[in-house]
Parts: C-alpha cells; sequence; structure tokens
C-alpha cells in the first residue's frame, strides 16, 4: 500500500479489534526506508538514541578525549594513547557491554582484528592496538582520519571529474591490495571512505569484511548459516549476489566499487527506487541503470530548470565521455562473471582512459582504437620514448623520471592557482638557487647558533632534502613554525613543500607552495614568489597539469629575467621545454632546452648536467644516439666533477646509448660503475632501472644461466621497497628470459602482467614497451593478429610526437612485417616508405635492425628472395658487431632457410 494508506489499513484492523496492531505499526516503522538499521551504514559511526552516557576517561591504556559515534556493535572514540615511548592520537572502538547479540558482535569485533592485521597499505585505516580493557571489553585502535567522506570531498572541493577518477584510483588500489590479501571488503561505500585532510583516501570499516575461504564457507552447500533477520549490506552499495545470499568475491566488491563510481561521476546513485529496502533489491537484482552520462545531463538538466541541485564541479562539464559509462556499466553487471575479476582490473582501465588507451570496458575494435589515438594527439598526451630508454627518454623531471609520480593515480588538490602576474610584488633574486646537499654540514652549524632564522633553517631543510636526510629536514621544520611570530612565513611553506615533493607527496606539496604563493605576494616577499610559481608549475606538469603548469612556469620566467636570476630561469626554462616535448612540439622543446643549457652555462662551469641529460634523451627520441652520447659524457663529467648523486643515473643512460651504437663493452663498463655507486645505497627506484637494464644486457648477450639471478634480486628488491615498478621490472625480465627459452606462456604471463602494473603506475611509456615486446614474441609465435593489435597499441600509445618516437618506429616496423607475412604488400610497403630508407643505415642499432628485418620480409614475401638475403646479412652483421647474440641466432637461423 502507498504510505498514507497504511496507517488507515491498521487504523480499520483496530477498530476491528485486532490484537496485532501495535507489532504491524513497529514492523511497518522499520521497514521505512527514511529510517536507518544499524547495518545501514558504519555502526560504529552511526549514532543510536541511547540516552546520555558519559565517556569514560580511560579504556585500556588510552585517554578519552569525546565520543566520534555509537552504535549497535559499540561506540568510537577519539582517543590518545598513554604510551611512555609514543603518542598518537586514535579511533578507538569499543565493543558494547552485555546486551543482546554480544557474541555475534564479539566475532566480527575478532575476525576484523584479524583482517586488519594482516592489511598493512597507506589507503587502508590502519590497526595500531588490539585488546580488552580493564572491564573486560575489547577495543581496537585504529588510524584516526580527520576529514569526510568520499563523495562530501568532491563535493565540497568541487573536483572536476579527471580529479574524481584519480581520487578514486587511489581507493582501488586500496581495495585490489585486500583482494591480493584474500579479503573481501562486503561494505563499500562512501561512509567507508575517508578522505583525509592531506587528500588522501583510506577505507575504514573491515566490521563485515571476511577472508575469501571464509566467505565461500559461509555459503557451501550443507553449511547452516544462523541469521537473524537482518543482513549485514548496505542495501543501496549491496551486490546483487549480497542480497541473494550467494558467495561474495572480489567481484561484489567490484559492484559496490561501481555504485560508488557511479555516484563519483553523475552525482546521483543508479538505483533510487522511492520506497522499501525490498525495492531497492528488487532494483539491484532487476533493473539495468542508466548510463551516467545520462543521469548527469539529467540532473543538470533539471537544475537549470531550478529543479535539485546540479551536478558538483565545472557546470559547464555535461557531458561524460561514453569510456566512463562503458567503465561504469561494466563494475555494474548483473552476472559477476560480466564484471572486473577484481578491483585491479577496474583500476587498470581507469588508468587507461587517463592515459588515453582503449579501456578494456569498450572493446578492442579497430576503429575504436583509432579514434583514441587522435582524441590523443589533440590532447598531446605524452611524448613518445625511446625503445630501451622509457625511463629516461625525455628526462621530464627528477621526480617523474625516478620515482614513477602516478600522473594517472595521484589525487589532485583543487585549488584556484592565481596566474595574475600583475599583482606579484617586485621580482628579486632567491637567496637559495644554489643550494646543495653538501651545504648541509654547514648549515647545521649556522642553524645550531641561530635557531631563530627562518631563512637559515629554511635553507637547511633544502640541503636535507636533497640529501635524502628526510626525517631530519621534517623536525627542522617542526622547529621553525614554532619561532614566534614567523610560523606563517612562506619561505617555511616554501621549504615544507619542497621537501614533500622530494618525499612523493604532491598532494601536499601542491597546497603548500599554493599557501607559500599567496604569503608571498601579500607580503611583497619578490625574491620568493617566482620561485614558488616555478617549483609549483613543475609539480602540477609531474601531475600532468599542464594548462596550469604552463601560466606559473611563464610567470617564473618573466619575473627570473627582471630579477637577473639566471641559475633559477635555467631551471624553468628547463621545465618549460620538458611540456613542449609532452605537448610533441619537439623543435620548440629543443629550443628551450638549449636556451636553458646558455643560461645554465652562463651562471658559471659545473652545470647544466640536468639539461644535457634531456637534450641526450631527445636526441635518443629522434633514434640518434650519436648526438646523445656527447650530452651523456658531458654530464656525467658534471655530475663526477660535483659528487653529485646523479651521477649513478647519468651513467646509466650514457650506457643505454652506448648499447644503442653497438659498443656493448663500454656500455656494460658504464653500467657497472653505475651498479657500484647505486649498490653502496639503500635499494630504491635508480638501482631497480639500472638492475633491469643490467639483466637486458645479459639477455643480448645470450647468458639466460646470469639474468636468472637478476629476475631474483629484482623481486628482492620489489619485496623490500613494496615498489609496484620495481616488482614491473622483475616480471618483465622474466617475461623476457622466458620468450628467449621458448616458454610462450610465461612469457605471455611476465610481460602481460609488468604493462598491467606499469599502466597503473602511471608509466604509460614503459607499459607501452613491454606490450611491443610482447607483440614480437607473439609474431615470433606466428599469432600474426594478437601481434598486430600489440603493437597498434605500443605505436598509440606514442601520442603526439609518435612520428619521431622509438617506440613508434619499431611498433611500424613490426606491423610492416606482420603485413608482408599476411600478404599484405601494399600496406607494408606504404609503412617501410613511412620508416625512411635511411633507417637501413640509421646510427641506432635498434632501428637499423627491426628495419632491414621487416624490409627483407616484404622482399621475400614479394619473391625478391636475394634482396631479402641482403638485408638478413646486413642485419646479422649489424647484430654481431653489436653483441645483440640472441637476434645474431635468429637472423642465422632465417638465412639458412632461405
Amino acid at each position: 500500500l502507498p504510505a498514507e494508506e497504511r496507517e488507515r489499513f491498521v487504523a480499520a484492523l483496530e477498530a476491528a479489534g485486532s490484537s496485532h496492531c501495535a507489532q504491524l505499526r513497529r514492523l511497518l516503522a522499520a521497514a521505512d526506508p527514511s529510517a536507518e538499521s544499524p547495518l545501514d551504514g558504519d555502526p560504529w559511526a552511526r549514532i543510536e538514541e541511547e540516552g546520555p552516557e558519559p565517556a569514560p576517561e580511560r579504556i585500556g591504556p588510552y585517554r578519552i578525549l569525546s565520543e566520534l559515534g555509537r552504535g549497535g556493535m559499540g561506540r568510537v572514540y577519539l582517543a590518545f594513547s598513554l604510551g611512555a615511548d609514543f603518542e598518537r592520537q586514535v579511533a578507538l572502538k569499543v565493543v558494547a557491554p552485555g546486551g543482546s547479540g554480544v557474541g555475534e558482535i564479539e566475532r566480527r569485533f575478532r575476525d576484523e582484528r584479524r583482517i586488519l592485521a594482516r592489511l598493512e597499505h597507506p589507503g587502508i585505516a590502519r590497526l595500531y592496538d588490539a585488546g580488552r580493557a580493564e572491564d573486560g571489553r575489547w577495543y581496537l585502535a585504529l588510524e584516526y582520519v580527520a576529514g569526510s567522506n568520499l563523495i562530501e570531498h568532491v563535493r565540497e572541493h568541487g573536483l572536476e571529474i579527471a580529479e574524481r577518477l584519480r581520487l578514486f584510483l587511489a581507493v582501488l588500489e586500496a581495495v585490489a591490495y585486500a583482494h591480493a590479501s584474500s579479503v573481501v571488503h562486503r561494505d563499500l561505500k562512501p561512509a567507508n571512505i575517508q578522505v583525509g585532510r592531506d587528500g588522501r583516501p583510506r577505507l575504514l570499516d573491515f566490521g563485515i569484511a571476511k577472508f575469501l575461504a571464509e566467505s565461500a564457507a559461509e555459503t557451501a552447500p550443507g553449511v547452516s548459516v544462523t541469521r537473524t533477520g537482518t543482513r549485514a549490506l548496505t542495501p543501496a552499495y549491496a551486490s546483487p549476489e549480497q542480497f541473494r545470499g550467494a558467495a561474495v568475491t572480489p567481484a561484489s566488491d567490484v559492484f559496490s566499487l561501481g555504485v560508488v563510481f557511479y555516484e563519483l561521476l553523475a552525482d546521483v546513485r543508479p538505483f533510487q527506487p522511492k520506497g522499501t529496502e525490498a525495492e531497492i533489491e528488487r532494483a539491484i537484482l532487476g533493473e539495468d541503470p542508466e548510463p551516467p552520462s545520462t543521469a548527469r545531463r539529467r540532473a543538470q538538466t533539471a537544475a537549470d530548470r531550478g529543479v535539485g541541485q546540479p551536478p558538483s564541479g565545472r557546470p559547464a562539464a555535461r557531458r561524460l565521455p561514453r569510456d566512463l559509462d562503458a567503465i561504469c556499466l561494466k563494475a555494474l553487471q548483473k552476472n559477476p562473471e560480466d564484471r572486473y575479476a577484481s578491483a585491479a582490473e577496474f583500476a587498470e582501465d581507469v588508468a587507461r582512459y587517463l592515459a588515453g588507451a582503449p579501456v578494456a570496458a569498450r572493446g578492442g575494435g579497430l576503429g575504436y582504437r583509432i579514434s583514441r589515438f587522435y582524441r590523443r594527439h589533440r590532447l598531446a598526451v605524452a611524448a613518445a620514448a625511446a625503445l630501451g630508454l622509457l625511463a629516461t627518454a625525455l628526462g621530464y623531471s627528477e621526480v617523474a623520471r625516478r620515482r614513477g609520480v602516478r600522473a594517472a593515480l595521484a589525487p589532485r588538490a583543487s585549488l584556484a592557482l592565481d596566474a595574475a602576474v600583475a599583482a606579484d610584488p617586485t621580482p628579486r633574486r632567491f637567496p637559495f638557487s644554489g643550494v646543495a646537499a653538501s651545504d648541509a654540514p654547514e648549515l647545521e652549524r649556522r642553524f645550531a647558533a641561530e635557531p631563530g632564522s627562518v631563512e637559515t633553517g629554511a635553507h637547511l631543510v633544502m640541503a636535507l632534502a636533497k640529501g635524502d636526510r628526510r626525517a631530519e629536514a621534517e623536525l627542522i621544520v617542526a622547529r621553525l613554525r614554532q619561532i614566534p611570530g614567523r610560523g606563517a612565513d612562506p619561505l617555511i611553506d616554501y621549504a615544507e613543500a619542497t621537501l614533500a615533493g622530494s618525499g612523493a607527496e604532491p598532494q601536499r606539496a601542491l597546497v603548500l607552495f599554493t599557501t607559500a604563493l599567496e604569503r608571498a605576494i601579500a607580503a611583497g616577499r619578490g625574491d620568493l614568489v617566482s620561485q614558488t610559481r616555478a617549483s609549483r608549475g613543475r609539480l602540477l606538469s609531474t601531475l600532468g597539469r599542464s594548462e596550469e603548469a604552463r601560466a606559473d612556469m611563464e610567470a617564473a620566467r618573466a619575473g627570473f629575467e627582471t630579477s637577473g636570476d639566471t641559475a633559477s630561469l635555467a631551471r624553468v626554462l628547463n621545465d618549460l621545454a620538458i611540456e613542449e616535448l609532452q605537448r610533441g612540439n619537439l623543435l620548440a622543446g629543443e629550443r628551450l632546452l638549449e636556451q636553458a643549457l646558455a643560461a645554465s652555462r652562463a651562471v658559471g662551469p659545473g652545470g647544466g648536467g640536468v639539461i644535457l641529460g634531456n637534450l641526450a634523451g631527445l636526441a635518443m627520441q629522434r633514434g640518434r644516439p650519436d648526438l646523445a652520447e656527447p650530452r651523456h659524457r658531458e654530464a656525467v663529467q658534471i655530475f663526477r666533477e660535483a659528487k653529485s648523486r646523479r651521477l649513478s643515473w647519468a651513467l646509466t643512460d650514457l650506457s643505454e646509448t652506448l648499447r644503442d651504437l653497438g659498443r656493448v663493452v663500454e656500455a656494460d663498463a658504464a653500467l657497472a660503475e653505475a651498479l657500484t655507486l647505486l649498490a653502496a645505497g639503500p635499494a630504491g627506484s635508480d638501482y631497480a632501472i639500472a638492475l633491469f637494464y643490467r639483466g637486458g644486457a645479459e639477455l643480448d648477450a645470450g647468458g639466460l644461466e646470469r639474468v636468472g639471478a637478476t629476475v631474483a634480486e629484482l623481486a628482492s628488491v620489489a619485496r623490500t621497497t613494496g615498489d609496484r615498478a620495481t616488482l614491473a621490472y622483475s616480471e618483465r625480465l622474466r617475461g623476457l628470459a622466458a620468450a628467449a627459452r621458448g616458454e610462450r606462456a610465461a612469457a605471455r604471463q611476465g610481460l602481460a602482467e609488468a604493462s598491467r602494473l606499469l599502466l597503473a603506475n602511471g608509466q604509460a611509456d614503459w607499459a607501452a614497451e613491454t606490450d611491443l615486446q610482447l607483440a614480437e614474441v607473439e609474431f615470433g609465435f606466428d599469432e600474426l593478429v594478437a601481434a598486430a593489435g600489440l603493437a597498434e597499441r605500443a605505436r598509440d600509445a606514442g601520442g603526439a610526437a609518435s612520428a619521431e618516437g622509438t617506440t613508434a618506429f619499431l611498433a611500424t616496423a613490426l606491423l610492416a612485417g606482420i603485413d608482408a607475412r599476411s600478404g599484405r604488400l601494399p600496406e607494408a610497403r606504404r609503412r617501410l616508405d613511412t620508416l625512411g630508407e635511411a633507417a637501413a643505415s640509421s646510427p641506432s642499432v635498434n632501428r637499423r635492425l627491426s628495419y632491414l628485418r621487416a624490409r627483407a620480409l616484404w622482399a621475400l614475401a614479394s619473391g625478391r628472395e636475394g634482396d631479402a638475403r641482403r638485408d638478413l646479412e646486413a642485419a646479422l652483421a649489424c647484430a654481431e658487431s653489436a653483441g645483440r647474440k640472441l637476434q645474431a641466432a635468429a637472423l642465422r637461423r632465417a638465412l639458412r632457410e632461405l
């Protein structure tokens, strides 16, 4: 019955003398969708009116500060640890004493403790402690996350769709980690995803989570499950299988995440029946939601007419791309087998969308892939990178280059970035432009003598940050904040932002740089304004916010030119060059790099090493290792004389350039020196990259027995550091070694997993190279269709600069060979003409070998056996002189078969 008729019906029964009216009214009240159930949200955070009860002063070793919430399972307090060794605020969950159902509550409580003890991830609220208080009550001490839930956060900050996607990716990463640990959450919803003040989301409330084996056991045939009449789920976010009481797998969490994703995109839920929980259940089980783009457009249209609220974010952004519709609706499929199998697969498709790559939810038709290529071309997503040099091809920035900052994965703040230079104070030279790690000892002595000097302390923070002494730098920042009257000094904000950026905390760094800029302008600090703009622009570029980055950098450039700060001018010209290169404007980028180098040299000798490395990377991208070599050698000399920690990666880059020139002995020597330097320090990303290159060199030389040890060492570094990129390098090398042994399945598995990890880590260029190597494996096993699809994907990942990039060149050469093998001779010839006859004598061994092989295949398919033999013999001579033993062996076999 409609709600307004129910009371009349009950009143009629009461008048007829029925004794069940009171019970019926209670049942109707319980079924009221506007009434809250303890299970309709976080049972710890939803307040159940039980009358006032004062919070205890202490529970176990925790002093209670305030009550955060209460529910049917107990209470949650904001508490303070009383330990002698450390102090911290915690969210303290405490089981309600006595009462009905306490046994079930304690069982869930113990399950949550067991599960959280296994999970250690920055996206999951940490378990600090668990125990039993003096009065017998169980408690859990958890990380306290001050902030707001996911949906509230994006609305409060007005985040645009791309920013929401990056934030959601961080959530998916945390859930994927739980799934990899055999845990299903079973109650994913915005209320259980808290975004802290640092902008990072954390998963909360694993109170009904299960280990996969236990979840399956609950629904196994013959197992009797006691139920209390209520289900442990939140109806609006529950999966169909949860309503049916079927086995709950990671795909169930994917459905719940799909509901959250829909709400992030459309600002409404996909299932919105205005009725009882049973009606919500019917909708989820039987109705297909409209695409989120339609729901968002409908909400915007209604708001334009004055009905309801408009979708949050930019008003003009009314249309969502079809790719996002497809991703969202795939996650919301009724059949678990039709969804993404896990949060990791879900994350991979979202990352593909952000990188401009084809998404799995849309299928893989050629027309769709081509449309994605042109979209990326218009938007200038990234410049193509050189095969074998993908980590260093352009040297966009040290952070993005070496630490794998995930432009597609990192959540970003919604900030009003002030680009108006007119209000800036008169630019002045920044006093700390030349700070170096070697300055730290002298600065420590000065700061000890002058503890009230913000300038000396800030200088020290930056020197310590450059020397990887992060913990000490953080202590200095804390001391600077305590100086009376100087806590809001923009120089402290700048120093702390620099420290956050060096520690891979881009969200926090961006907020601090913006605060520093606002305060510097207000205080008339012309020495700080341009420097802060330059630093913030560099960070924005790393995060993929190109237009805002460029505006900041251009403003900084003007300021440095006015003040005569040539050292800072050189750096910002280098950063502007990287922006041009990412847009595919290679000539403009090269001109800016040359200007940056000239400015750096004007400061004095011993500068410009990073800029030289970028110029060398650009030459490698164009297939000119002969031009890259002298640039790399000069950079190595600069870093060696300065005793810079950058020497190791400059040597690594030089080694790969020499290898592409075919000078294998020199390449091995440079790489060995780099590894020796890196082995003396902590195992990190630079060491992992150098190890990966060593493994590639071992494979080139036919050292299959040695490469296994390198794979094992990479895997060990990955376990030690928890670095996903390092794990990807290990899997990629494992796959290449398997391919060399002819182990097709293992090669596919290793390379495909490496590509997935790299793409999820925001390293689209490395993923493209890995896809190309997998295409070569498929080609070697005559899987021409699969090889073509992978080669096209690798080629298209080149973006705006793909016409000159080495990845695109090698992919095109492989596609020409595939066309020749498939009998498409005109298409093969057209591709070869695109590459140009000069490629047959390219100084790049990689380009020369790939072109000669493709042309030989075309000649053979065209009946020109003599031409094919000449090209194969030229390729064999090239491979032998370059120490490419595996390729040489394959070429000899091909010549024997002619």
